[in-house]
């Protein structure tokens, strides 16, 4: 994957496209295969990236660290659920378009 600055069209729709993909609704805990997915994503734009399983071990979570990791400077938190979407079907399920423009 190129630097965020010179991301194409194309390569832009592949996390949400992804994302989309997975049937990560609750209460049945089904984020760990997107948290992975997640995991992968930011691996491959070579970001420092991991899982973690605490406190809930079926219910994992994604860390990810840009830039320095120091405990002397001050960091940025961002953070969002994993647990929203149904994925789509074709048996009368949602229907989800993306389109980069």
């Amino acid at each position: 994957m190129d630097s965020p600055a010179s991301v194409s069209p194309e390569e832009v729709g592949i996390l949400p496209a992804g994302l989309i993909s997975y049937d990560s609704q609750n209460p049945l805990g089904r984020e760990g295969t997107c948290a992975e997915f997640i995991v992968n994503w930011l691996s491959d734009a070579g970001i420092d990236a991991k899982l973690i399983h605490d406190p809930f071990p079926n219910r994992p979570q994604v860390l990810a660290i840009i830039g320095d990791k120091s405990h002397d400077v001050d960091h940025l938190v961002l953070n969002g659920p994993t647990d929203i979407v149904h994925r789509a079907t074709t048996s009368g399920g949602p229907s989800i378009r993306l389109r980069v423009s």
